[in-house]
């Protein structure tokens, strides 16, 4: 089906249409209003030995991406740092670690593990700003001293320990809510999308329905009459309406004509009589011969 004949179906089912974008406006009204701003930031831990000393620096904003290929090799290099970090990653995340840090529904964390190098990213997140950057400040500074702890009860010497400083300087708490115009102009083109999707998709069914309905209405009427029809002469009996009795006509009978006599020559007919011979019962006699 193409656009033109989907917009056409649309228009006839404009109830279902309708409805749907009601509620789709109002989802998008209440999301404008009610949607919470979310605040977000992250920074980074680099777990090194207590031997090394000239430790790199992403600088303000820097990403762990950007660490070039010399710092990268020392970091590589340093021995089990990478287990280290992953041990790290396991304490920062505990539920007991998570309550002695202050996690509240205004700012949580999440400590996670770079796949290469060993790097522990905290990213903090919450719908309170300050809160938001205090809660990371607290789990950065306190991410050495939560190592040591691990170290020092696994009975790792001193000489060979690692520690965990701050990777980055402390970064910019951002807004990670989008803008709440894009959030609404999304929720009303689904709904408009929506809208058609489902007057295309039940266009069919109520059709048939309409049609079903229609063939019923017209047998019940038909029914109706036709019963009604039977109990008025079941009712009344119609009179009988009496036949006109057909009788035979007459046949016309020719008409007899007397045939004419034949006249003797010479003879002539006596005055005052027809010179024609009577029939008359018995033998024939002309009236002229009894006279």
């Amino acid at each position: 089906m193409d656009l033109v004949s989907a917009l056409k179906v649309t228009l006839r089912r404009w109830k279902i249409a309708a409805t749907v974008l009601v509620v789709t406006t109002l989802a998008a009204v209440a999301a404008f209003f009610t949607a919470d701003t979310v605040y977000s930031a992250e920074n980074y831990v680099v777990v090194v030995p207590n031997s090394v000393t000239d430790l790199p620096n992403l600088g303000e904003g820097g990403q762990v991406s950007q660490v070039d290929q010399a710092q990268r090799s020392a970091l590589v290099s340093a021995g089990g740092a990478r287990l280290i970090s992953n041990l790290l990653v396991t304490s920062l995340n505990s539920a007991e670690r998570q309550a002695q840090l202050g996690v509240s529904p205004e700012a949580s964390y999440q400590a996670s593990a770079d796949p290469q190098l060993p790097v522990v990213t905290i990213a903090a997140s919450g719908t309170d700003e300050t809160a938001v950057a205090t809660l990371l400040g607290r789990v950065i500074d306190g991410s050495d001293g939560a190592l040591a702890n691990l170290q020092a009860q696994a009975g790792i010497p001193q000489s060979t320990a690692y520690r965990a400083p701050r990777f980055a300087p402390d970064p910019i708490v951002t807004s990670a809510t989008p803008d709440r115009n894009r959030v609404v102009g999304a929720i009303l083109v689904a709904g408009i999308a929506l809208a058609v999707l489902l007057a295309v998709a039940l266009d069919g069914p109520l059709t048939r329905r309409e049609r079903a309905r229609q063939g019923a209405g017209a047998d019940d009427g038909d029914g109706a009459q036709d019963g009604a029809q039977g109990v008025d002469g079941a009712r009344e009996p119609q009179p009988v309406q009496p036949q006109p009795v057909s009788r035979p006509q007459p046949t016309p009978q020719p008409v007899s004509r007397p045939q004419p006599t034949s006249r003797t020559p010479g003879a002539r007919p006596t005055p005052g009589l027809d010179a024609r011979t009577e029939r008359l019962p018995g033998p024939a006699r002309s009236v002229n011969a009894d006279r």
